[in-house]
């Protein structure tokens, strides 16, 4: 009796443990994974100096040289979008403004940006004359300097000419290019106006015609006896002048057609005062 209550004991205790490891039972506790990396900042990144050197307006001679220290191991270059590089030095370059990265082993970058410019190319300088109201005596004149031979010049992208100077121009926005006998070129540009202004131009107009007692001197709005007052107000003064209802017909006044244009080239270049 003895001896089978022991087999029992014994069958149930290995058959437990069976069970137990078949689960996957354990008094173990489970593992906890890894927290997620944490980017750590680069703390002392490479340090990145650049020379750089012209280029021939010709050809592609500019160079940059990138010197980098610091970081840690080895350094690579990398000019613009390219690949790194062992090497600092990028050549064969054209005019134009360029970035510069150095990178060491673990990832750190700095950059920075350099300038390459045309050595030889001229330079441009320009003067000019106003186009005057209704009329088109504008001209724009070109100072050239530098550059190599004789020069030739081109007007909003036209032909080019010898003549440094461009006659009957209206009012607008000009681009000027200088070219020389190697073909380096320079551009420039001025906007020309009309010259009026109020100093000279508007204020007789308004002062003796719309300014006047019973008028907008101060009794009717708008207020017209200053300059400030006058230029807020240069639409509307516009558009009542070339409608003829300012200054109205019961003053027994009335505008010339040259003031009315004048008061319109005014507000056309702005509303200068002098």
């Amino acid at each position: 009796m003895k001896n089978n209550s022991f087999l029992s004991l014994l069958f149930l205790t290995v058959f437990s443990t069976i069970v137990l490891f078949a689960c996957g039972g354990s008094d173990e506790p489970e593992p906890t994974p890894d927290p997620d990396p944490i980017d750590t900042p680069c703390s002392s990144p490479p340090t990145l100096s650049l020379t750089a050197e012209n280029t021939s307006c010709t050809d592609n001679t500019g160079k940059i040289t990138a010197t980098g220290a610091g970081g840690t191991g080895t350094l690579t270059y990398q000019l613009g979008s390219g690949d790194f590089q062992s090497s600092g030095i990028f050549e064969n370059l054209a005019a134009g403004e360029y970035t510069v990265t150095v990178k060491d082993a673990e990832g750190c970058t700095t950059s920075q940006t350099a300038t390459i410019e045309n050595a030889d190319a001229p330079t441009i300088s320009l003067t000019s004359e106003d186009a005057g109201c209704g009329t088109n005596d504008g001209s724009i004149t070109v100072i050239a300097n530098g550059g190599s031979g004789s020069y030739q010049y081109s007007l909003d992208g036209g032909a080019f000419q010898s003549n440094a100077t461009f006659s009957n121009l209206a009012i607008g926005t000009y681009r000027v290019t200088l070219k020389d006998t190697e073909n380096c070129e320079a551009t420039a540009e001025v906007t020309l106006t009309t010259g009026v202004n109020y100093v000279d131009n508007v204020a007789s107009i308004i002062n003796t015609n719309c300014a006047i007692s019973g008028c907008h001197s101060g009794g009717q709005a708008p207020s017209l006896t200053s300059f400030d007052e006058v230029s807020r107000n240069s639409s509307r003064v516009l558009a009542r002048a070339s409608s003829r209802s300012m200054p109205p017909q019961s003053s027994g006044l009335s505008l010339t057609d040259e003031e009315i244009q004048l008061i319109e080239c005014w507000v056309e270049d702005g509303t200068p005062r002098n």
